[in-house]
Formats: C-alpha cells, structure tokens, sequence
C-alpha cells in the first residue's frame, strides 16, 4: 500500500484522481491508474457519491498494475460507470486517500468541499447495499450461499422497485399525460376517488401504494440519503445526476418538480383509513432538505455550525467523528476546527462545542441542545455532560412534534444574558466554567410516573394529567380564594400559563395579554368538567389559543414545583434536589445537578422552563440583592 500511494505535498491541494480505464466488457476486470495533481491545475473529473456498506474489502480491482481491494458495492458501482470506448477520470474517496494513513486523511477531509465543487458533475451511486455482513455460525456453513443467493435476490427486487420509480417521476415531471390520466382525480368531493374533474387546476393524482413505494425506494428508503458525507458532497457539486445502473436522473429535474408546489402537492396517497395526505411532503424530505442546504451553498451562504449539524442530525457516519467532519465544508466556522483522526471522539465533540459556544458568544448548544433524543439515550463513554453527543442518528423529532428543545425560532425565551464569557472558561480535564444564579431546586415530583408520552394508549391522558397536577399541586380552592405566584399574578393562571411554556403553536410565539384573559376562563371552565371516559382533550383544548401549544409540551415535560414554589415544567431525567440555574448566555435555564461526593462539581440535566424567571427578570432579583451570582464547575 506505501508503494502504491506517493506522499501527497501538504498545503498544496494536491489530490489523487482515478483514471477508470476503457473495456467494452462489462465483465472484464477493473483497471485503473493513479494521476496525481493539484486542485488549481487539473484536468475535468468527476465525482462520485455511494455508501462504503460494511467495510470487507472482498473484492479485488487492478490499480497500478497492483491488486487493490475494494468492497462489494464500489466494485459494482466501477462496472456500471466504466466507460466503453474512453478512459473516466474520477475522484472516489476510497481509491484516491490513502484510508491508512490517518494524518492524510485529516487533510484530505480538509479539501473535500473544494474537492467537489471542482468536479464537472458528482454522480449519486443508488444501487442498494447490504451494510451488515451475514453472521453465520460454524454449524450454518452450509446455509452461506443460500443466504447470500436471498440477499441478491433482495436487492434485485429493490433495484426492480427503484427503477419504476424512476419511470414514474419521469412521467410525473414531463407531465406524460397518457401515464397519468389514470391517476386524475377530482378534487374535494366525498368519494374523493369516484370520478374526474374537468375543472381547470381542479386536478389531484391518486398514487397508488405500489406506486409510492417505488417513489420512496428511489427518494427515501436508501441508506445513501442517510450517509453523512453525502450531504455536503449534494451540496457542493455543481451538477449531480442521480444512477441506477444503466438509468440516470438529472438532480435539477427533481428540483424543479418540488419548485412546482402547486403540481407537487396535487399527487397524493393513502395514508390508512382512507384519509389522503400530499406525496411531496413525506417521501421527499430528506431530498427537500439536502436542496434547502444545497441552494444555500450554491448561493454562498455559510450556516452556522449549530444549524448545519442540526439539519443533518439524523445522519449516519461509520466513524463517529465524520458525524463532524462529514459536514464543515457548509458552515462558515469551518476554518475554527482542524480535521484530526489521532484525536478521540470526545475530543472532536469538545472542540467543536467549545467552537460554537465562542463564535456564538452564548450557551445555546447546551440550554437548547437540538441532539439530546431520548432522555434515556446512553451517552458516548468519556463525554462531558455539557457537550452534545452528536454521536446519535436515532431522532423522532416528527413524531414528538420537535418537542425535546424549548425554542422553535430563537427569541422565543431569554431568561439568562445575551452573551455569556468569550473565550469560554474549558479547564483541564473537560471541566466547563459557568457564571450564573440558583432559583432553587426541584420538589418532590408528586406525579413521578412519565404517563404523558406520546405513545401513550389512553385518548384522555392529557386530561388526567391536568387534574392529577391540579390536585397535586394546587390547593382545593385556588379558583375561589386565589394564591398570588411570585410574579404577582394568579397561582391559577401562572398553573396553566406553566403548562404551555407560555406560548402558543405554530408558529411557536408567546401569548398576548388578549390570549391569557381569555384562555384562563376557557381553561378553568374545562376543568370544571367532571373527567369521564367520553372526555376528549383535543376536542376540549381546541378552544384554547394556547391548546396546541400545551399539547406539544405534554409529549416530553412535565409540570412539577420548586422548593422555592416556582412552577417548572421538566423532561424526563429530572430528579428531586436538582438545582434550577439562569447561566449566562443562556436563553432557557437549567438543571445542574450535584456530583456525589464532589461538593463542587455539577453536571448538566436538562433545560428547564421556570415561569416567571423567562425574560430576564433573574437579573433585576440580582440587582435587588433577593438573589447572588456564581460560577459553576461543569464536568
């Protein structure tokens, strides 16, 4: 491998290509050479995006006169692409960097932003892959090649399945009327299906469940929409064309069809129970997103690091640092960070959170973590609790209606300073300095059983909770004979106020004076109703202007109290004694949570909604000596 792989000159730009060499065979053997040359001299190539699928190099291509061991899926890929009567220059990462050498690497990952926008097209390998290998016991030798022959078969039906949905958009974007007047519709009647229209712009699609399926084969389901690498590769090229074996589609036409909401959003399907939803919206959003970065790109615009990482979070990478690696050649801090495969996971995920935190001047990365998932989500060995562990692909933001973060667009709450310290304060050993203020700690949580996921079994769990906390937590005549919370308001509106963040849904914004008069008479009313098995929250909290709102916080938060009587509103992982804290730079508060046996160290929780202490108003308690400022040690 050293003989094959000349040193490539450091801060030079110097790059391999591959010249694919000619063969009017398909199956004759794969030849290639090796060019070496500089991304400010070099002769037209192309590129090529794929997924490596589990790394057994079985295969064997000829490169340099020299065997060169290749997987199973890029060996198939070389075959398809080769050309019959002319050489093809490429640029394909597992043939053109030296994988071993970890230092080249580094630099290499460094230039791959330039690496395709230099390119005259990337070309998106769709061909289907298996990313595990078959596990078999010594005793099931015998069934290897019978499991093979079904994995073949597999991907032979899914190849099948893909190519019709090429066929299928194609007829969709040239608008083959022949192929879709089958399909036509007429929009709005009670047999939805029955007969068409002959109303102008009148007209809706019927996709059938085969037909969808083969769309979301070609635009969904393949793991390469997943693979974190091709995410910046889609939006640097200047042109890509989407391959499936001998078929091609050009990335602009699936562009243009999306850029026609109107046309796009006319072809719908069944999503059960007869109900009818749009196509576009579901089985192309994951290529929605990637041309919402690719626009952005092509424009010259640089997203912060925070947001390009957020986009793509669902990402998958075999190697946890390209989970970073995979995407700086979108954002703008891209020059903050040094590409280095020596350094451990935890320390890539450090450096990049400390990176954030200083371009941004505040704590957003941590008190509005978008990468947190699952509360009972096990952690990266040896990470910090305020550094995100990006590490994770598993989401259901959608689902859980984005609910895991406390902001939807930021601005929404701002509860700590604007900025916090710059440089931020990393002492030896990950420990993270912050500046800020104890409101109190977490009570008892009197209803400690996490009844309100969202996949909850009973219709009417939101209106259990509700009394359930109102029993709980407030007295028995808190209508009648009215506490006053700490910000001078009612206990019995402050209650529900807690209960939906104070805000109103969608788009997420905080509620007016308006709203609050009347959504207090219309939530106290719906209290005052006995709760049966007829009761149905969401036809009840229809009438509250803040009802969506709170059933989008009933998904992952739950209501509880404060040893000072603040009214918190809690995720999953919340214990009783956790100290509520407003940091600098911090736009929600948090929850710290002691070290055992340290007596100086804390680690991070949650976030934490802390009605009344949203808007700044801890620092006016500062001012007024009612409360005191002071640093934290977080490990």
């Amino acid at each position: 491998m050293a003989k094959l792989y000349r040193t490539l000159g450091p801060g030079r730009r110097e790059i391999r290509l591959l010249k694919l060499l000619k063969s009017e065979s398909f199956d004759s053997p794969i030849r290639g050479r090796l060019v070496h040359t500089t991304l400010d001299d070099h002769e037209p190539y192309e590129t090529m995006s794929y997924v490596w699928g589990f790394p057994k190099f079985t295969q064997t291509i000829e490169l340099e006169s020299q065997p060169f061991g290749v997987t199973p899926h890029l060996e198939n890929a070389l075959r398809h692409l080769r050309l019959p009567f002319k050489d093809r220059m490429m640029w394909i990462d597992a043939v053109c960097i030296n994988q071993t050498d970890d230092v080249e690497r580094s630099e290499q990952v460094m230039l791959m932003k330039q690496i395709y926008e230099s390119c005259t097209g990337n070309l998106v390998w769709l061909h289907p892959v298996i990313s595990t290998p078959l596990i078999v016991s010594e005793s099931e030798n015998q069934n290897e090649g019978i499991e093979e022959e079904q994995s073949r078969q597999q991907i032979e039906r899914t190849l099948a399945t893909m190519e019709e949905g090429v066929e299928l958009f194609t007829q969709i974007y040239t608008r083959d009327i022949k192929s879709l007047e089958p399909m036509r519709r007429k929009r709005g009647e009670e047999d939805f299906w029955s007969e068409t229209s002959d109303k102008p712009g009148d007209d809706v699609w019927h996709l059938e469940y085969k037909q969808v399926r083969s769309l979301r084969a070609l635009f969904k389901s393949s793991s390469l929409w997943s693979r974190i690498w091709v995410m910046q590769e889609l939006a640097c090229a200047p042109r890509i064309s989407l391959v499936l074996r001998n078929r091609t589609l050009d990335w602009d036409t699936v562009n243009s069809f999306l850029g026609d909401s109107q046309y796009a959003d006319a072809f719908h399907m069944e999503w059960g129970h007869s109900s009818v939803g749009s196509m576009a919206g579901s089985t192309f959003s994951k290529v929605k997103t990637i041309q919402n970065q690719r626009a952005m790109t092509q424009a010259g615009k640089s997203s912060s690091l925070m947001d390009v990482l957020a986009r793509f979070k669902s990402s998958k990478s075999t190697d946890p640092r390209d989970k970073i690696y995979g995407l700086l050649g979108l954002t703008s801090q891209s020059r903050d960070i040094k590409v280095d495969y020596r350094k451990s996971v935890a320390e890539v995920y450090t450096e990049v959170t400390t990176v954030e935190i200083n371009g941004s001047a505040n704590l957003d990365i941590i008190t509005q973590n978008p990468f947190q998932g699952e509360d009972t989500a096990e952690r990266l060995v040896g990470l910090s609790s305020w550094v995100p562990d990006f590490s994770s692909d598993a989401y259901d933001d959608y689902s859980s209606q984005y609910s895991s973060i406390l902001f939807a667009q930021r601005g929404i709450y701002s509860a700590g300073s604007a900025e916090c310290k710059v440089p931020c304060d990393v002492l030896p050993g990950h420990v993270l300095r912050l500046r800020g203020t104890i409101l109190g700690r977490v009570g008892p949580m009197l209803l400690n059983e996490w009844k309100h996921q969202y996949n909850s079994k009973e219709p009417e769990w939101q209106l259990q909770n509700l009394h359930a906390y109102k029993k709980l937590y407030l007295s028995a005549d808190t209508l009648e004979s009215p506490a006053t919370y700490v910000n001078g308001e009612p206990e019995s509106q402050a209650f529900w106020r807690t209960l939906a963040g104070d805000c109103v849904a969608y788009p997420i914004e905080r509620l007016t004076k308006t709203q609050v008069a009347e959504d207090d008479k219309a939530f106290w009313e719906l209290m005052r109703e006995p709760l049966s098995e007829e009761s149905w929250w969401y036809s009840s909290y229809a009438s509250l202007a803040s009802g969506q709102m709170m059933d989008k916080m009933f998904t992952r938060w739950m209501f509880t109290k404060a040893d000072t009587g603040l009214f918190l509103m809690v995720r999953e992982g919340a214990r009783e004694g956790d100290v509520i804290v407003v940091v600098d730079g911090g736009k929600v508060p948090l929850l710290l949570r002691e070290v055992e046996g340290d007596g100086r160290d804390y680690t991070v929780v949650n976030a934490v909604y802390v009605h009344g202490f949203m808007d700044g108003e801890t620092r006016a308690w500062v001012d007024e000596g009612r409360l005191s400022e002071q640093h934290f040690m977080v490990v």
